[in-house]
């Protein structure tokens, strides 16, 4: 249980990876619902897209900021 709240955690403070991921979420359920062959397994990956895409996001964002004198 908690390696899912470790694998999680990103989304509670960082909005830049929870958009992504909960929009790869509602994408997901809604394939998974609607065709038969777009199975759970195939959700899980999407959404861990959506995650990865999430985190590369914030992590250009962090990178392009003005550096501190």
């Amino acid at each position: 249980m908690e390696a899912l709240f470790e694998l999680f955690a990103p989304l509670i403070g960082y909005w830049r990876v929870m958009i992504p991921t909960l929009a790869a979420l509602l994408v997901a359920m809604i394939l998974v619902i609607f065709f038969d062959a777009f199975t759970g397994g195939y959700g899980i990956g999407l959404v861990l897209l959506g995650l990865g895409g999430g985190m590369l996001w914030e992590l250009s964002a962090g990178q392009s900021k003005p550096s501190q004198p």
